[in-house]
């Protein structure tokens, strides 16, 4: 049995909503700003999205969760232990 990670493992509908509420942000900063001293706005709003979707890629790929004991578990955490006392 393989563990690679194949398309089907992904949640494509949270991804899907992830998507749409960015472009309405976008959409709404582009319609707020269009016509003042802001136009422009919403492409700043772009690139802070692209490098907030990339980061943690770049991160991943540094080998950064490796180094730091991987993704925090919720049962070797404090606040479990304190629910089941």
């Amino acid at each position: 049995m393989s563990d690679a990670t194949t398309t089907r493992d992904y949640d494509w509908w949270l991804l899907a909503i992830v998507a749409a509420i960015c472009a309405l942000g976008v959409l709404e900063i582009y319609s707020a700003t269009h016509g003042s001293a802001l136009a422009g706005m919403h492409m700043k709003q772009i690139r802070w999205l692209v490098i907030g979707h990339l980061w943690p890629f770049y991160w991943w790929g540094t080998g950064a969760l490796e180094r730091n004991g991987g993704f925090p578990s919720w049962e070797n955490s404090s606040r479990c232990q304190n629910l089941s006392n």
